[in-house]
């Protein structure tokens, strides 16, 4: 598999997440609107 520029189909890779809604972005990747805790950012 070549990783030149033109060999890429980013709408093929991307558009998935491009196109979800925030709040299922959000549900499917499990991130945390406050962001993370100090011990979290400390490991």
């Amino acid at each position: 598999m070549s990783n030149q520029k033109d060999d890429v189909d980013i709408k093929k890779l991307y558009a998935g997440e491009a196109l979800t809604k925030k709040d299922e972005f959000i549900s499917n990747y499990h991130i945390k609107v406050d962001g993370i805790s100090s011990q979290e950012a400390s490991r």
